[in-house]
């Protein structure tokens, strides 16, 4: 049988997210359905209209959901509707840039739409990076293998095996925000790591 080391190497590359991806959320409440599909509607052109003003074109707006849920409540053991709640979310990606999100969120706090905020950091096309992570992964693990080997004192033998099972996930920088906060904080984000692995086997000699 062949004596083996195994190990788990590790890629990693540090750079700035180069997308914003904003969500905004829009609420409802009422006793009508078709009053509170209507208000929701009317928020969100109040925001396409604000946006569209500060050139960002209507198309770029991708409706992430849409949604209305009744409501209901027990009187004398009698259950009645009480209500419904209309959602909808919208999604705008833009460039990272300070000055452009700047704009945008004035955009989008001055357009009456009041909408709840989040606001993402992500590398738009991480998949470019793949084959660099990789390749850092795998001289990775002949490094630490050359190392074991010689704090074991014996001698690395050939690579028998290289196992990359899946992706590893991509992160974000996350910040949330009220529909009427204070945006005076640096917008610009913080770098971001992306990292994957593989798992190496060498033969002892």
């Amino acid at each position: 049988m062949k004596r083996t080391i195994t190990v788990t190497g590790r890629g990693e590359i540090t750079l700035c997210p180069d997308t914003a991806k904003l969500t905004m959320e829009l609420r409802e409440e009422g006793a009508e359905h078709a009053a509170v599909t209507d208000a929701c509607d009317d928020r969100a052109e109040l925001l396409l209209t604000a946006l569209e003003k500060a050139g960002i074109a209507r198309d770029l707006v991708k409706v992430l959901s849409m949604r209305v849920e009744a409501h209901y409540k027990t009187t004398d053991g009698t259950r009645m509707l009480a209500g419904y709640t209309a959602e909808q979310r919208l999604l705008l990606l833009c460039k990272s840039d300070a000055g452009i999100l700047a704009d945008v969120l004035k955009a989008v706090l001055s357009s009456g739409a009041s909408p709840l905020l989040s606001l993402d950091y992500i590398v738009r096309d991480p998949e470019q990076y793949r084959a660099q992570l990789i390749s850092l992964a795998v001289e990775d693990a002949a490094h630490k293998a050359d190392i074991i080997a010689q704090a074991a004192n014996v001698r690395l033998g050939p690579l028998l095996n290289v196992t990359y099972a899946q992706p590893a996930a991509m992160p974000l920088r996350t910040m949330h925000m009220a529909a009427r906060g204070d945006f005076g904080a640096n917008l610009t984000p913080d770098d971001m790591t992306l990292s994957d692995e593989v798992t190496a086997v060498y033969e002892i000699e």
